[in-house]
C-alpha cells in the first residue's frame, strides 16, 4: 500500500480508508463505527508492518521523533508514552543504578524518589530558596551545586528541577558548566517547560547544554495527555543503558493515538507555533495590564517581584504560569480557588494554603482570559470591602508564608535516619500521626499537587512536619501517603523491643 509521509496521523488514517482488516490487536478491530468515540479507535493499531516500532525505530517514528529533537534543538529525542515520570526513572538510572550517589534538588517530583528507590540511590540534597512573599521553592542556586560537589565525592549526576511547578527556573547553563568541569552529567526536569523552544525569552535545558532532559509536552503544548519527551545529549551518559531503562519503563504496547498525538504536535508547532506565541504573549501582556489596580489579591511576577529574583536564586519565570495569592490573607488558596471554580466555573490548576495556580498556553482562548480577569478583579473588590483599607501584607504573615512554602516544598530538611531503598523495604507499621514524632518514614508522604515530598521513606518525623499534615488536612488538600479515615495514620519503620 502507498502510505503518505511522513507525519503518523496521515499514514494512520490512510490505513483506517484501506480495505485492509486488522487480524490484530486492539480487540476494536478499528470497527466503532456508530459507536462513541469511533473516530479514535479508527487510528488504534498495534505495531504492524510499515508503521514502525517504539522500541526500535527504524521507519516513521524515528522521522516523528527527529521532528521533536530539531523543534528542541537535541541531538537525539525519544517518545515516552508513560508521562515524564518514566523518563525521570530512565534518566537517573541510566546514571546511578546500584547504589550510586546524586546531587538533587528537595523539591523533585515524587518519580526521582521512585528512581532512588528503585537503583538503591543516596541522594546529596540541595535546597532552593523560598519565596517568602508566596510561599513556594524559588531556584537553585549554581554556588551552592558547586559547594557540595566539591565537598561530596562520587557524585554520578546532578538532577535540578527547572521551571518548577509554580513556574521557577534556575541558572541551568551555569549548573550545568560547573557539573561538567567535574565530568558530572546533568538531568533537567522541565517536564513544565516543553514550549520554552517557542519563547525567545527562555533558555531551554537542551540550549545550556544539559545531558538528560526530560519534557510533558502534554502539560503546556497541544497533545494528548501521557505524552512526554527524552532528550540525549553529549556523551557523558550511556545512550545503550537510556535504551535499556526506557524498555523497562515503558509499555511493550505504546498508544499509536498518543505517539500520532505527539507528531501532530509538531507539526502543528511548525505552521502556527510563531503565530499562537505572539498572540499568547499579547494576551498576557492584557491580563497583566489589568491586574495593575489590584487591592487585595496579588500576580506574581511584577517589577517588585522580579527585584527579588537575584536573592531567590531565580533565573526566569515562566509566563505560563499564574500565581495568585492574597496580600492579607483574608482569603487562603483553597478558599480562592473553590470560589474560582464553584462561582465563575473556572478551574485552577491546584492550591495551597497560600495561593493558587493557573496553568496558561497558547491554546488558550480569548474568552478564557477574559472571565479569569473580570473573575480575579471582582474577587478582588469583594475582599476589598470586608477588609477595607486593610490589604498589605507585614512582616509576620511573609515568615507565615516562608515557613509553609518550606514545609510544602521539601519538609524542613528532616533528618535522614536510613536510605530509602531500606526504610522503604523494612517492616512497618501504622501509627497516628499524632504519636509520630521522631520515628522513621516508611512511606513518602507528599501533596498532590504538585507530587513533591514533604516526607521521604527513611527520614524522621519531626513536630512541624506533624503541623503542617494536619494544617494540609484541615484546609482540604490532598495529602497522599496516609490513611485518613477514623484517624490520621501514617507509616513508620517498625521499631522491635
Amino acid at each position: 500500500m502507498n502510505f503518505p509521509e511522513p507525519y503518523l496521523y496521515d499514514r494512520l488514517k490512510a490505513l483506517a480508508e484501506s480495505d485492509y482488516y486488522p487480524y490484530h490487536m486492539p480487540g476494536h478491530k478499528r470497527n466503532m463505527k456508530g459507536r462513541r468515540m469511533d473516530a479514535l479507535y479508527e487510528i488504534d493499531i498495534t505495531e504492524i508492518d510499515e508503521f514502525d516500532n517504539l522500541h526500535a525505530p527504524e521507519g516513521i517514528l524515528k522521522d516523528a521523533m527527529r521532528r521533536a529533537a530539531d523543534f528542541n534543538g537535541s541531538e537525539h529525542t525519544y517518545f515516552l508514552v508513560n508521562g515524564s515520570s518514566c523518563g525521570i526513572l530512565s534518566a537517573l538510572m541510566a546514571c546511578a543504578a546500584g547504589g550510586g550517589r546524586v546531587l538533587m534538588g528537595r523539591n523533585a517530583h515524587k518519580s526521582a524518589y521512585h528512581a532512588l528507590y528503585l537503583g538503591a540511590m543516596q541522594p546529596v540534597y540541595v535546597m532552593p530558596e523560598i519565596v517568602r512573599e508566596y510561599g513556594f521553592p524559588g531556584g537553585i542556586r549554581p554556588d551552592r551545586v558547586r559547594l557540595l560537589l566539591e565537598r561530596e565525592e562520587n557524585i554520578d549526576a546532578v538532577f535540578i528541577t527547572s521551571p518548577t511547578y509554580d513556574g521557577i527556573l534556575s541558572d541551568i547553563k551555569e549548573i550545568v558548566r560547573i557539573a561538567h568541569e567535574k565530568k558530572i552529567p546533568v538531568i533537567v526536569d522541565e517536564a513544565h517547560g516543553a514550549h520554552f523552544p517557542l519563547f525567545s525569552e527562555y533558555e531551554t535545558a537542551v540550549s545550556c547544554g544539559a545531558d538528560l532532559v526530560i519534557q510533558s509536552i502534554h502539560k503546556t503544548l497541544p497533545a494528548p495527555t501521557q505524552t512526554a519527551l527524552l532528550h540525549v545529549n553529549g556523551t557523558l551518559v550511556d545512550r545503550e543503558k537510556v535504551e535499556r531503562y526506557l524498555q523497562i519503563f515503558q509499555t511493550s504496547s505504546p498508544s499509536y493515538v498518543l505517539m500520532s498525538g505527539m507528531d501532530e504536535c509538531f507539526r502543528l508547532l511548525k505552521g502556527e507555533g510563531a503565530v499562537l506565541t505572539e498572540r499568547f504573549r499579547e494576551r498576557r501582556r492584557m491580563f497583566d495590564h489589568g491586574m495593575q489596580g489590584l487591592s487585595c489579591l496579588r500576580v506574581y511576577g511584577g517589577k517588585e517581584d522580579r527585584s527579588l529574583w537575584a536573592s531567590y536564586g531565580i533565573k526566569n519565570v515562566d509566563m505560563g504560569k499564574l500565581v495568585i495569592s492574597a496580600k492579607n490573607m483574608l482569603i487562603t488558596g483553597k478558599e480562592l480557588y473553590e470560589r474560582l471554580r464553584m462561582k465563575y466555573h473556572l478551574q485552577m490548576e491546584m492550591s495551597t494554603q497560600a495561593y493558587v495556580l493557573a496553568m496558561l498556553t497558547i491554546l488558550d482562548s480569548r474568552e478564557g482570559w477574559k472571565r479569569l480577569a473580570e473573575a480575579v478583579i471582582q474577587i478582588d473588590r469583594e475582599l476589598l470591602e470586608v477588609s477595607g483599607e486593610g490589604c498589605s501584607i507585614n512582616e509576620g504573615q511573609m515568615e507565615q508564608r516562608r515557613r509553609l512554602g518550606e514545609l510544602s516544598c521539601y519538609g524542613e530538611k528532616n533528618p535522614v535516619r536510613m536510605p530509602v531503598f531500606a526504610a522503604q523495604n523494612a517492616e512497618k507499621e501504622w501509627i497516628p500521626i499524632a504519636e509520630a514524632e521522631g520515628r522513621i518514614a516508611a512511606g513518602m508522604v507528599n501533596l498532590y499537587p504538585p507530587g513533591v515530598p514533604i516526607l521521604v521513606p527513611g527520614e524522621e518525623i519531626i513536630d512541624a512536619l506533624i503541623e503542617f499534615a494536619g494544617g494540609c488536612l484541615q484546609a482540604g488538600l490532598n495529602l497522599q501517603g496516609i490513611c485518613n479515615k477514623e484517624e490520621v495514620l501514617i507509616p513508620v519503620v517498625r521499631e522491635f523491643q
